[in-house]
């Protein structure tokens, strides 16, 4: 099962982001007395220049890709008829446009929702999304062998970044925990750190508490952290690697570190999922997100043998570095043409595209 279409993290994020959206459904299929299909789907106004226009949207998973459609894989085609009609040829919510992010090209469910889609509303946009890449590495790889298969500008930088703090004098220990063991220090840590990033919260402020306190027999997360070493008392027997201290978390607890970056990973099965890396801003010119990714990383292959990852959506250059499978995925936006809002709002959409290419035609120079 992918991580992101399990029940535990749909109802973690539908818990978590239920009060930002206008409206929010549950729509459940059924075959006869047998549950074969959930799609939470939100409803969102937006205002546009001169129209405001209803939306509807499948619940993301903040992270992901993956839509939160949950299909059981026998009904995987028998549902989308059921769909069409319900959301399009009867506009159960009543909207202007529905919209739908994160979308594999190669996606035949979708792909069949679509092509019903048009028969009905006909005005079908199709953009490029964002860039989604993800890492797969040999089940002979440890994490020197994949360091290695890394450019040479990448693994320049983990070097620099290792020699920087040399330099300074400072000294880092890395730990980390799971959900497994009792983790409330560090998820403490966690939320001290992301008080000194510049980041916020993606939803709710105790969405990553839960998850990182979650039981749950399909996932275990993890937090990998650094701590800053300020007294310089790291105590005997801890390992050492990469210049950077391996110590457990008792150790952590009773020095007193001071925590400056973390690096939260899911895991399921062999496959593991990049949630976020935060880091303290005093501490920004020392590339700590870079070598805590390739920490964390080390961890899972040598530790976890995980060999498969999803770095999750976005186009940061970390994740082309570190990532080796680059997938492309689309926004669709289907309109009701039978909207008189929506009509105006794609004429004044049009007016604006030729009056634009108009402007480029009339600044040409020979």
């Amino acid at each position: 099962m992918d991580f992101y279409l399990s029940p535990h993290w749909m109802l973690l994020v539908f818990q978590s982001s239920a009060t930002t959206y206008e409206e929010v459904h549950i729509l459940s299929i059924y075959n006869d007395a047998d549950l074969v299909a959930v799609i939470p789907l939100i409803t969102t106004k937006r205002n546009h220049k001169y129209v405001k226009l209803r939306y509807l949207n499948i619940l993301g998973n903040v992270y992901s890709a993956k839509r939160g459609i949950l299909v059981h894989p026998d009904h995987q085609h028998d549902v989308i008829p059921y769909i069409n009609n319900f959301l399009i040829r009867e506009n159960a919510f009543n909207v202007d446009a529905i919209e739908f992010n994160g979308v594999d090209e190669d996606d035949a469910l979708m792909s069949k929702f679509f092509s019903l889609s048009s028969e009905h509303w006909s005005v079908l946009e199709k953009n490029i999304d964002f860039d989604n890449m993800h890492l797969s590495i040999s089940s002979d790889f440890n994490g020197k062998d994949y360091f290695e298969s890394l450019k040479k500008k990448v693994r320049q930088n983990i070097r620099t970044g290792f020699n920087r703090l040399n330099k300074s004098g400072i000294k880092l220990i890395f730990t980390h925990t799971d959900n497994s063991t009792d983790a409330a220090f560090h998820i403490d840590s966690y939320y001290d750190i992301l008080d000194n990033s510049w980041k916020d919260d993606e939803v709710d402020k105790d969405f990553h508490k839960k998850l990182l306190l979650s039981k749950s027999s399909c996932f275990t997360a993890y937090l990998f952290l650094l701590y800053e070493d300020v007294l310089g008392e790291s105590q005997s027997g801890i390992r050492y690697l990469d210049n950077i201290n391996i110590c457990s978390e008792k150790n952590i607890i009773q020095q007193g570190y001071k925590p400056i970056a973390v690096t939260m990973f899911v895991t399921c099965g062999n496959k593991g999922y990049f949630l976020k890396t935060v880091y303290d801003q005093k501490y920004s010119t020392y590339s700590l997100g870079t070598l805590l990714l390739w920490l964390s990383l080390k961890e899972l292959i040598d530790t976890y043998h995980i060999r498969y990852y999803d770095f999750q959506k976005g186009s940061e250059n970390y994740k082309y570095w570190f990532g080796n499978i680059q997938k492309s995925r689309y926004k669709y936006l289907i309109y009701n043409v039978k909207s008189f809002k929506t009509r105006f709002y794609l004429y004044l959409k049009s007016i604006k595209k030729y009056i634009s290419l108009i402007g480029k035609y009339m600044g040409r120079t020979d």
